[in-house]
């Protein structure tokens, strides 16, 4: 469709070349066009100024311009534009005069192309060089892929399953923050997304954030310092194992020398040696015992030299003991004799106390 000479002038006035010098300011900048298009309409929605040609001139049937004026913003998900032939957002604000009075609206086609350099910044072959199996998608509230690092058509409507996890309530809900282990095309992936939140009073338009990582790739660095730590604890076992065998033996051969002396030494045999040179407590307690051996030994001969003194010292006694028997022997049969005689001779006193008394009694009747 040609542009006619009204639609020219409009192309052609000053607001609209300042308009124009924005555009290919930003787009040197940024080496894109960032803004497909910018117009702006009067109070009536005719347009009054115009970066390029658009598919209307009168905007005051357009939904967008009718919410603008009203509300003060627009903000429309992202489509294909035909003016400007990129896919962007479309941005209508109300334009009001010193007085606060609506004198028209402005509308500005933003290409997504921002957008989409910022996840690029984040691919495998971006900043994350290490995670080869991560893909990016940003989608729109109802599923439609807005970008995505591999595999995906702008616009492609993606599974509605895959979609409902991302609105369902869950556990690991932090914030607008979720994630969750699923699989796609056979394979285990961890997805965690975000949803925006807009900012202050705008609500957003709901866009959804995907990034998908394999779980061998994620939990891979984990599974490897899981598998080091069992190695080097099964190293550590076995040294500990091992160790513990040659403390065990270090430590039991000297205590069953020690208990094999001591039975022998239970069993009076003194001149057992125990062999036990050790510098732990092992070879102190070891000393200990061959030192109590000494003067067990010692205690011994001790007892025996006093036993034998004994022994001859209570002979001794025996023998005279048995000399002293005799000499009592003696005496009680001396006593005895004694004690005979002074029996007989008191019963002859009696005897003749006896006669004397009759011979009174035989005297008395005589005279």
């Amino acid at each position: 469709e040609e542009i006619t000479s009204f639609m020219q002038e409009i192309l052609d006035n000053e607001l609209s070349n300042e308009l124009k010098e924005k555009i290919e300011f930003y787009e040197e900048t940024y080496g894109y066009k960032l803004y497909g298009e910018i117009f702006v309409t009067n109070k009536y929605g005719a347009n009054v100024a115009q970066t390029g040609k658009t598919s209307d001139y009168y905007q005051a049937d357009e939904e967008w311009w009718q919410i603008a004026k009203r509300d003060g913003f627009y903000m429309r998900d992202v489509e294909y534009d035909e003016s400007s032939d990129v896919f962007s957002t479309d941005i209508g604000m109300r334009i009001d005069d010193g007085n606060g009075n609506f004198i028209g609206v402005a509308k500005i086609v933003l290409n997504i192309e921002e957008i989409i350099d910022i996840i690029d910044m984040f691919k495998p072959s971006g900043i994350h060089k290490n995670h080869e199996t991560m893909q990016i998608e940003l989608i729109t509230r109802d599923g439609k892929i807005i970008y995505a690092t591999e595999g995906h058509e702008v616009l492609e409507e993606i599974d509605d399953q895959l979609l409902s996890r991302f609105f369902e309530e869950d556990a690991s809900v932090k914030g607008h923050e979720i994630y969750y282990i699923g699989y796609e095309h056979g394979e285990e992936l961890l997805f965690v997304h975000v949803n925006s939140k807009g900012y202050r009073d705008y609500e957003g338009l709901g866009w959804i954030l995907i990034i998908k990582h394999s779980t061998e790739d994620v939990f891979g660095p984990m599974v490897n310092i899981r598998n080091n730590m069992v190695f080097i604890t099964l190293i550590v076992l076995i040294v500990a194992i091992f160790s513990g065998i040659f403390i065990s033996a270090t430590i039991s051969r000297p205590i069953t020398k020690l208990k094999k002396s001591v039975i022998e030494i239970g069993k009076g045999n003194l001149d057992t040696k125990i062999e036990i040179r050790s510098r732990d407590e092992i070879g102190e307690l070891a000393s200990a015992f061959s030192q109590m051996t000494v003067d067990l030994k010692t205690s011994r001969k001790e007892i025996d030299e006093y036993s034998k003194n004994l022994e001859k010292q209570v002979v001794e006694r025996t023998k005279q003991l048995e000399v002293s028997k005799k000499e009592l022997e003696s005496k009680v049969d001396d006593l005895e004799r004694f004690n005979k005689i002074s029996i007989g001779r008191e019963l002859r006193m009696i005897e003749l106390k006896k006669k004397i008394r009759e011979l009174e009694k035989r005297l008395k009747g005589e005279s």
